[in-house]
């Protein structure tokens, strides 16, 4: 059943485990505008523990084509600029699809369970929320894990087994030095914004946050923006054709 977190935005543990596997690619068949907290895997997947975490489920409008609000006309004086125009025109709220699944992570969540999830959810990444302070204190990556593996190679004095019982926050700790603050950008902030805050911090996820409520609605990424472009190729071309 699913179920809407009173109090603290996620309050309470959850299990991050979906009842269908699905890769990083967004979901188009759930319930819009609910959040699910899921059933535990069946012991012959993974074990079955309870996690802090959530797998959060929206229902966005789809944005309005470009070709139908901007007149080519405008593009006329310089036509390399239509991708600028194009991103300047489009908020990240555009981006968001029709549904999107978004899995997050407590800060004290086990690391074996977390890669654990990341792993049967098909996603490289996943926001953190500090229960403590209330608020999304970074994101979890692949990444994390291989530099932390490196780390922790060398050292005789702690085992695989411990390694594993070692609580996100505590990885945090660890690698504060490395660690840097949470970028992320709100949805009515334009497309070309979130690609310059991307270049600029030289990061590869950019978490878009609501301002009023502080809830994560979506990762943006690389792949999604130009995945969104994809959807208006024709846009070059067509403009051309009308100064023929």
């Amino acid at each position: 059943s699913s179920s809407k977190p009173q109090g603290d935005k996620f309050h309470n543990s959850h299990s991050l485990f979906s009842s269908n596997h699905s890769s990083e690619e967004d979901v188009w068949d759930v319930q819009p505008l609910s959040i699910h907290l899921l059933p535990d895997l069946p012991l012959a997947l993974l074990p079955s523990i309870a996690l802090p975490s959530l797998v959060i489920f929206l229902q966005l409008p789809v944005a309005d084509p470009f070709l139908e609000k901007v007149s080519f006309s405008d593009l006329e004086e310089d036509e390399s600029q239509i991708f600028v125009k194009f991103f300047k025109f489009h908020k990240c709220y555009d981006l968001i699809p029709t549904s999107a699944k978004l899995v997050v992570f407590d800060t004290q969540l086990l690391v074996k369970k977390a890669f654990f999830a990341l792993v049967y959810n098909g996603v490289r990444a996943a926001p953190l929320w500090d229960s403590k302070r209330q608020q999304f204190v970074g994101m979890l990556t692949i990444t994390d894990f291989i530099k932390i593996l490196q780390m922790y190679y060398t050292s005789p004095s702690v085992t695989m087994e411990e390694l594993e019982e070692h609580k996100l926050d505590t990885w945090r700790n660890v690698l504060r030095d490395q660690v840097k603050p949470l970028v992320s950008i709100s949805p009515d902030a334009s497309l070309f914004d979130a690609i310059r805050t991307l270049i600029h911090n030289r990061i590869h996820r950019l978490p878009v946050i609501d301002t009023d409520n502080g809830n994560v609605l979506y990762i943006l990424t690389h792949k999604r923006i130009l995945r969104f472009l994809f959807l208006y190729r024709d846009i070059s071309k067509e403009a051309r054709l009308t100064k023929l």
